[in-house]
């Protein structure tokens, strides 16, 4: 499979986001479906509503075997997100490379890849929650008339960093990288592409925002259908955006992207089954 994956606007890559979006919603959406309804039933089987103390003497006692609970429901989420997005990045490669999505082989590709891909996440989560804790630090040790300066500029400094950060999940899955590996690589692809890159994800998140709201006034299975159909939206745009720039930096093909795949030898077979019937 030969080919050069040429430069595109952020319209160009908008409109080819909703393309491949409806070239095969159902498997898309089954990827997204099958974690977050095995996360909500996860979350629902610890009874918090019935460990309220019912005495403040019993408070403690009560609630402190709750926290390994939580860790543990953070953790499963955590893991269970990243499984999710990688499959997500693999089903749309496989889209963009023309295939059909194989489920099963998008979360087997993922799963591989599991310990980076969450390692990723949480060093990201760590750094960006880090930073604001910091500043609000300073807010409060400081006098508050002019602490607001320093929750601003932790603020500014996390946003900066999560957009330099975007595509820590594409890299660590698809150029097998580890999680700080991963952030570095990142970076580098964002290097004196900032702003586009913050304006495509501004756009992407206000229709996947936009989604989930309208949907969310549906009674009880709103908030979950609302993020079950954005999910997918948001993630095709930011990993073709990721294509993008590595087109521009690196002349990316689509023989590249299916070797990282490993999808060369089928690539090659449906190729030649194709040359053969014309």
């Amino acid at each position: 499979m030969n080919g050069i994956l040429g430069p595109r606007s952020l319209l160009d890559i908008l409109v080819e986001t909703f393309k491949i979006y409806k070239r095969n919603p159902v498997r898309l959406l089954a990827i997204v479906a099958i974690v977050e309804i095995g996360l909500g039933f996860m979350w629902s089987i610890p009874d918090f509503s019935g460990l309220r103390p019912s005495t403040p003497e019993a408070g403690t006692a009560s609630l402190t075997h709750l926290i390994p609970i939580g860790i543990m429901l953070v953790v499963a989420s955590i893991m269970g997100l990243s499984l999710m997005q990688g499959a997500l990045i693999h089903a749309i490669s496989e889209q963009y490379l023309r295939q059909s999505i194989n489920i099963g082989r998008a979360f087997r590709f993922a799963w591989e890849r599991l310990a980076a891909l969450a390692g990723a996440m949480i060093l990201v989560l760590f750094a960006t929650t880090g930073i604001l804790v910091v500043s609000i630090g300073f807010t409060v040790s400081i006098s508050p008339d002019v602490g607001y300066i320093f929750v601003a500029a932790g603020f500014c400094v996390g946003l900066y960093l999560m957009v330099r950060w975007s595509f820590i999940l594409q890299v660590a899955l698809l150029e097998r990288l580890g999680p700080l590996a991963a952030m570095l690589r990142s970076s580098a692809l964002v290097k004196r592409n900032w702003w586009r890159v913050m304006n495509m994800t501004i756009i992407i998140g206000i229709i996947t925002v936009g989604i989930s709201i309208i949907l969310g006034t549906v009674p009880t299975i709103g908030p979950t259908l609302g993020s079950i159909l954005s999910t997918p939206v948001f993630a095709i745009g930011i990993t073709l955006l990721y294509y993008d720039l590595r087109v521009r930096k690196e002349e990316y093909d689509f023989d590249l992207l299916a070797a990282e795949l490993h999808m060369s030898e089928f690539l090659d077979d449906t190729e030649s089954n194709r040359f053969s019937m014309h």
